[in-house]
């Protein structure tokens, strides 16, 4: 067989034991055909190949993101993005611009705030977002999506008051002096707040999702392992909408939310069901919180917050026991 692309002038890195590097590697109907040294890849050059020059730049295998939100990443792109921010008045800033062009009374969501990287690292308080959105519920996701800083409109649209209990595993942020809400939720507290977001609809999940697999592919991902779904399975069913439209060009392993745990072992679903482009792999649940967010679960206190060891979202006999059930 002929090789319909060869890629030459590497070095091409081959993750084989037996073969760690080549100088070409030849392509036959999407399938490695072979990897080798120049002249023995040559051979397999007809008429009508391709051949591309890597011009000593190396080849590497296409990578697998194992943990990755891929849904929450496509409709990051579409919402409001504080990374770049310093300071929570930089994140102020960046809300009340887009709050000049939203309808009032739309929800304003945001990702990436982290006050590890502000001059002033304690944890910013709704009366910011008040003042910078005062028509717009405003919640904005932390980076490690541990935590979740909302004004008070959010917060009365989640129906969140002084008199809400923390939920299991999660902490509604109060002043330890008046109780007075802060504006921040921690860990499964966060929920609250995103219960009361409008859904995304399964046709702008997956259509976001569309849009989102080209910038896998510029960061060489071929494949990526879907984590942190809804109960209501909006990321799976935006990805099936993709395979169903033969649009899914990206390999995909689903790991089932543990709200549906339940309803899995009842339908008799196992690891490995599905096909190559999209398949179940196994369940995604938390242990606990995270280092960014100071929730996670720690034997010491964190150094600058004495009374805080963490959260943990599953006691260890409950964590043991959802281990069992799932394997």
């Amino acid at each position: 067989m002929l090789a319909d692309t060869i890629l030459l002038n590497g070095p091409v890195y081959t993750m084989d034991r037996s073969l760690p590097r080549a100088e070409a590697v030849a392509l036959a109907a999407n399938r490695v055909l072979a990897v080798g040294g120049a002249e023995e890849i040559a051979a397999l050059r007809g008429p009508k190949t391709e051949v591309i020059d890597l011009g000593g730049r190396p080849l590497l295998p296409a990578f697998t993101d194992c943990h990755i939100h891929f849904l929450n990443t496509a409709l990051a792109r579409q919402r409001l993005d504080v990374s770049h921010a310093r300071s929570a008045a930089d994140v102020a800033a960046a809300v009340t611009d887009r709050a000049a062009i939203t309808p009032p009374g739309q929800w304003l969501v945001g990702n990436g705030w982290d006050r590890n990287v502000w001059q002033d690292t304690t944890l910013p308080t709704k009366a910011t977002l008040d003042a910078a959105a005062p028509e717009h519920p405003v919640a904005l996701h932390g980076k490690d999506l541990h935590s979740m800083w909302v004004n008070s409109l959010a917060l009365t649209e989640a129906g969140i008051d002084a008199t809400t209990p923390d939920p299991p595993g999660g902490v509604i942020v109060r002043d330890a002096g008046t109780g007075e809400l802060r504006g921040v939720l921690l860990e499964r507290a966060c929920t609250l707040i995103s219960k009361a977001q409008p859904r995304p609809t399964d046709a702008e999940c997956a259509a976001a999702l569309r849009t989102a697999m080209p910038l896998a592919w510029a960061a060489g991902i071929t494949g990526v392992h879907q984590m942190g779904d809804k109960p209501d399975g909006r990321a799976f069913h935006g990805l099936q909408i993709l395979q169903q439209r033969r649009e899914l060009d990206l390999r995909v392993l689903y790991y089932l939310p543990l709200e549906n745990l339940a309803a899995a072992k009842e339908l008799g679903i196992r690891s490995g069901l599905g096909g190559q482009r999209l398949r179940i792999g196994g369940v995604k649940l938390f242990a606990d919180g995270a280092l960014g967010s100071r929730t996670a679960w720690m034997l010491e206190p964190f150094e600058d917050e004495p009374e805080n060891c963490g959260v943990p979202w599953q006691e260890p006999e409950r964590l043991r026991e959802v281990v069992r059930q799932a394997s």
